[in-house]
């Protein structure tokens, strides 16, 4: 009688008792016994159903198909370990639906995404079944619309380049537009920037040499022959400083052919 009043469980336990004390016989009361524990342990499964179900339904990330679900497998359990390990599924189950739902925000979020990629990501998680694999899919999404502000900002930066063509700035948009990852827009960059300073000194050059071919021209001294000469010169400089000689030398020749009448003069008179 003592040992069935220990039983946690059990609920009837004055009818066991009743039996126990109506019993004949040792076998019958052991065979008693034997019933109400076997009663109590049916009584505690049966209670931890009903906690484990009630566990389930508190779990805010589990859609109402997903509660019946759980719900159904630790009902079908025959064994408290059974129940135990339904609930431990579910709680795994939440904690990743709710990881989910936060990475599908963070996706969401993401406002260099187009609708159509966010809608990629977003699928992509939903179908995921461990947080390292929605990590990388957030990580790849997060990747893509930074390269999404890197081109925008690449492309800014080319349309500034005042020294390059509008066709050359098309050019180099398109290629930031086409590129695959962060270095290769930052070597369109790079490469239209060397364009652009490239562009500046012929452009420098060019003015250097109309100049300089206007102050030849301009040599009261020079025949048209030697004008032309250094105009032919300078037209073929590569260099600002190969000009800038070609002009010094001009002036020298200038200065020479108008001291030569002088010398000249001079002579005849000794």
């Amino acid at each position: 009688v003592s040992e069935i009043n220990g039983l946690k469980f059990l609920s009837d336990k004055q009818s066991f008792t009743d039996k126990v004390n109506a019993a004949g016989s040792i076998d019958a009361v052991a065979s008693i016994l034997s019933e109400a524990k076997a009663q109590d342990a049916a009584e505690q499964l049966t209670k931890s159903k009903v906690d484990a179900i009630a566990d389930v339904n508190a779990l805010s990330g589990l859609n109402d198909s997903e509660k019946a679900s759980f719900a159904d497998k630790i009902n079908a359990s025959t064994t408290l370990n059974g129940v135990a390990s339904a609930v431990s599924d579910a709680k795994t189950v939440a904690k990743l639906n709710t990881y989910k739902e936060s990475a599908k925000t963070t996706v969401s979020n993401l406002t260099k995404l187009s609708d159509e990629s966010k809608a990629g990501y977003t699928n992509r998680i939903k179908s995921e079944i461990s947080t390292t694999n929605v990590d990388a899919i957030v990580a790849e999404a997060k990747a893509e619309s930074q390269l999404i502000q890197d081109k925008e900002s690449a492309v800014s930066e080319i349309k500034a380049l005042v020294n390059l063509s509008g066709k050359e700035q098309a050019s180099f948009a398109d290629a930031v537009t086409n590129a695959a990852s962060k270095s290769t827009v930052d070597t369109v960059v790079s490469t239209a920037k060397a364009q652009g300073q490239k562009n500046l000194e012929a452009k420098q050059l060019e003015e250097l040499r109309v100049d300089v071919k206007a102050k030849i021209s301009d040599m009261d001294y020079l025949s048209d022959a030697q004008k032309q000469d250094f105009a032919s010169k300078v037209d073929a400089a590569v260099t600002k400083t190969d000009v800038s000689n070609l002009l010094v030398n001009a002036n020298a020749t200038n200065d020479l052919e108008k001291a030569k009448p002088k010398a000249t003069t001079k002579i005849n008179n000794l």
